[in-house]
């Protein structure tokens, strides 16, 4: 009876090791106070300033914002988190200069800003803001912390970018 025993729990252990190994979590650290939890990716890539996790269907990327490499040209530094709010809150784009407000205007378009389809959360100190485009299937998540701002840009189901943003977590 003992052998049985010790066959059933060994067979338990090895089915919850083998059956769980493709859940296995993990937590991206990306401020001091900030991580996001994700899934085993199938690829992870680094670029030049961007980390790459890739899943069937499905992929995000993240970046930390430069205020001088965002536009050729111009360089945002010292308005990079006002700009970066403006772009989803035309009162704060009306409050800008007329060249940095028609640059805001105009990035807004292209995430197709609206109204009622902006995504505001804090977590923390942090503030989020988000933007999901349904027919290119395309998010952008912009998070605005005191001494950083990052972005996360992904593309797949709407579902994926609720769940990427729901990972998005204090640490």
């Amino acid at each position: 009876m003992p052998t049985v025993k010790y066959v059933l729990t060994f067979l338990s252990l090895f089915l919850t090791i083998t059956l769980s190994a493709g859940c296995i979590a993990a937590n991206l650290v990306i401020s001091d106070k900030l991580a996001i939890s994700y899934s085993k990716p199938k690829v992870i890539a680094h670029t030049q300033n961007s980390l790459i996790l890739k899943y069937e269907g499905w992929w995000f990327s993240h970046e930390i914002v430069d205020g001088k490499g965002m536009y050729s040209g111009v360089d945002l530094t010292e308005h990079l988190p006002q700009y970066i709010r403006s772009i989803f809150d035309v009162k704060i784009r009306k409050s800008l200069s007329p060249e940095l407000s028609a640059l805001s205007e105009e990035q807004a378009k292209v995430f197709g800003v609206t109204r009622d389809n902006v995504i505001r959360e804090k977590r923390g100190v942090a503030e989020l803001m988000a933007i999901y485009d349904v027919k290119s299937k395309r998010g952008d998540v912009y998070v605005i912390e005191e001494r950083m701002i990052q972005h996360m840009e992904m593309f797949g189901s709407e579902a994926k970018f609720v769940e990427l943003i729901s990972n998005i977590k204090e640490r």
